[in-house]
């Protein structure tokens, strides 16, 4: 799990929008290649990437350290 913050109020989308374009971003990603697809209305959401799960695994331990 990652917590990310965006500054993007949570209006019509607005906010989902910009982390889906930060996720895109911490993955190296297109942002068409990240998809919300549960808690588009909750502060707990899960995203689907279109990638390899060696590259998101690999992504993730950088990210976490």
């Amino acid at each position: 799990m990652l917590k990310v913050a965006v500054r993007a109020p949570a209006q019509d989308g607005r906010a989902n929008e910009e982390l889906v374009r930060e996720i895109a971003k911490l993955f190296g990603l297109r942002a068409s290649a990240v998809r919300l697809v549960d808690g588009e209305r909750s502060r707990e959401k899960r995203f689907r990437l279109e990638a390899s799960c060696a590259a998101v695994t690999a992504r993730l331990a950088e990210i976490l350290g």
